[in-house]
């Protein structure tokens, strides 16, 4: 309990400005800018390359490609696309932001080092760089890594798990062969509930194995007992009510080693 409750403080830490702002989150298409909403708008806003300001409970990767990553915003729906060091190349709407992701590769400079990818995915409330150890041993050892970021307390659980489908998708298309999962805490259940849908990339990649460290497969204790705390639901947002044990218990097991 004690365990649960530390996690809980740390995703508030990683929630604030929302928390105290009361900041009301829309849906996909509510809200969003009006020069964000036209997907014939095909455009780059002016951009100088900087490293990002962080925000990562509010960006989810739409596209990876060696190490460079195209994220789309959660409430205004705009796109940037960030380098391997995390330095802001383009932004605008997400297709300018991902023809700018194709234009990278084009130039050459852009190649995936392995076939096979090792996906990492994060716990609840945590960001990528939570992983780094991981992702950086399995890149010593010759894997080429892709390292999710997902907005971990500001969607569903299905969200997430079409996010990561989006992501494989993508991997398929661009020569990936095989993929293996590393995962931690809620990382788990978003790759079983990926791989409970029926994708494109499941034709296209084969499937290794799945590593779990820490999933509550069976369900979290604690957020059973804070399911219905309005603080707690307000910053775990739906995902955290979804770790309750007669949910988990609706997410297929994997069929994968």
């Amino acid at each position: 309990m004690c365990k649960g409750m530390h996690l809980f403080f740390l995703a508030l830490l990683a929630s604030f400005p929302s928390c105290v702002f009361n900041v009301k989150q829309p849906d996909q298409t509510e809200n969003i800018a009006p020069e964000f909403q036209s997907s014939e708008e095909m455009v780059l806003r002016p951009n100088l390359p900087f490293p990002t300001a962080g925000g990562n409970q509010l960006w989810a990767d739409c596209h990876w490609f060696a190490g460079w990553r195209v994220q789309q915003h959660v409430w205004t729906g705009h796109a940037r696309l960030l380098d391997s060091g995390n330095v802001r190349r383009a932004w605008g709407s997400l297709q300018a932001c991902e023809d700018a992701l194709w234009a990278a590769r084009d130039s050459g400079d852009l190649k995936l080092c392995s076939e096979r990818v090792a996906v990492v995915v994060h716990g609840l409330g945590r960001t990528r760089s939570s992983m780094s150890k991981i992702r950086n041993a399995l890149y010593e050892s010759g894997w080429e890594v892709l390292d999710m970021g997902y907005p971990s307390t500001r969607r569903s659980l299905s969200e997430h798990a079409n996010q990561l489908g989006g992501l494989l998708n993508h991997l398929a298309e661009d020569g990936a062969k095989q993929v293996d999962f590393v995962t931690h805490s809620l990382g788990g259940i978003v790759v079983r509930a990926a791989m409970a849908h029926e994708d494109v990339w499941m034709d296209r990649l084969q499937v290794g194995r799945l590593v779990m460290i820490a999933p509550p497969s069976q369900g979290s204790a604690v957020a059973q007992a804070l399911k219905d705390f309005v603080p707690f639901r307000a910053v775990m947002g739906e995902v955290g009510v979804q770790l309750s044990l007669e949910e988990m218990a609706q997410v297929p097991e994997p069929t994968c080693k």
